[in-house]
């Protein structure tokens, strides 16, 4: 699943700031949000989030997928405002 951050799906919204990314980011359900920052931004794996968090290895993956197709639909509601 790690084509839902392929180059091409990249480039589609290099007019998208930063801003608009964190505010996604601090709108996303909090069990989606606090794995995608510990993977993504804090670097853990999901063997070590599924330690800390007291859950299994196969949630903190399906909750970092669920977040990054999160983050994907809400940049293509933003992109779709755009061309509208």
């Amino acid at each position: 699943m790690e084509d839902l951050v392929s180059e091409e799906n990249v480039s589609e919204f290099d007019d998208i700031s930063a801003d608009q990314i964190m505010v996604i980011i601090e709108k996303m359900p909090s069990g989606y949000k606090t794995i995608f920052l510990m993977n993504v931004v804090d670097e853990y794996t999901h063997s070590e989030i599924a330690e800390i968090l007291n859950i299994s290895r196969n949630t903190s993956k399906s909750q970092l997928l669920k977040a990054k197709k999160y983050i994907l639909n809400e940049l293509n509601k933003m992109k779709s405002c755009k061309i509208n």
